[in-house]
């Protein structure tokens, strides 16, 4: 899995570091995102060694997820970090939504009460329902306004 141009821990520690301030990010918030210890994101940040490929990846994955203004810096990091952007598919904003979909779904059907899980199943689903109809309507006020540009535009 690594890449061809190799390990570069200067351009590493920089990117880390741009990263960190960007997103507002301590040492605490990055072992959070990506698994590891507070010994390990130390070393990351001194550029001691090079990074595990799943944990910075798992890294990248976050940073992706909830901080879209950083653009291809997490790409960046894992190519500093050896590792080729080549491999890496990147997460879209809506795999973290329905990563939690699931887990909510996974908590209902481990209530044992019938009744109670049934209830929360329902509620699940109608939420669900809700948001898809104001997500629809969105949608349609999008492509409206989009549309009014355009024609002002074209006058």
């Amino acid at each position: 899995m690594q890449d061809a141009g190799g390990w570069n821990p200067e351009l590493f520690r920089g990117l880390l570091h741009r990263v960190m301030v960007q997103a507002d990010l301590g040492q605490s918030d990055l072992v959070k995102l990506s698994g590891t210890s507070q010994a390990t994101i130390s070393r990351w940040i001194r550029a001691e060694n090079q990074p595990q490929y799943k944990a910075l990846q798992q890294l990248a994955n976050g940073l992706v997820v909830r901080y879209t203004h950083l653009g291809d810096l997490p790409t960046r990091l894992l190519s500093a970090a050896g590792y080729g952007d080549k491999e890496y598919v990147p997460p879209t904003p809506q795999s973290e939504w329905e990563e939690e979909l699931r887990q909510a779904r996974e908590a209902a059907g481990a209530i044992e009460d019938p009744k109670q899980r049934d209830r929360v199943e329902r509620i699940i689903d109608r939420e669900l329902r809700e948001t898809a109809e104001l997500l629809q309507r969105r949608s349609e006020q999008l492509r409206e306004i989009i549309d009014l540009i355009l024609e002002s535009d074209s006058h």
